[in-house]
C-alpha cells in the first residue's frame, strides 16, 4: 500500500497533473478556475466562454490564476523551509 501512497506523490505525477490543468484551462476555463475553489470566478468566467470573443479573455484569465496559484504554492513551501532552519 505504501508504494501506491508514494508512487502518487512522485514528482512526475505531479507533473502530469500540472499540465493536465492547462489542458483543462485550454478548453474549460471556467472548470479550472472551479477545480481552484474559485466559483464566482469560475461563474464569470462560463459566462464569458459563452461569447466565441470571450473565450480568448476568459483562457488568459484561468492560466493566469493558475499561474498564480502555482506561485503561492512555492512561496508557502519556502517560507515553511525558512522557519524550520
Amino acid at each position: 500500500m505504501q508504494f501506491y501512497i508514494d508512487l502518487l506523490q512522485s514528482s512526475s505525477i505531479k507533473k502530469i497533473k500540472s499540465k493536465m490543468r492547462y489542458v483543462i484551462a485550454f478548453f474549460f476555463p471556467w472548470l479550472s478556475l472551479f477545480l481552484q475553489g474559485k466559483l464566482i470566478s469560475g461563474i464569470v468566467c462560463l459566462i464569458l466562454q459563452l461569447t466565441l470573443i470571450g473565450w480568448i479573455p476568459a483562457f488568459i484569465w484561468a492560466v493566469t490564476s493558475l499561474n498564480r496559484m502555482y506561485a503561492d504554492r512555492r512561496t508557502r513551501t519556502v517560507v515553511r523551509a525558512m522557519r524550520r532552519a
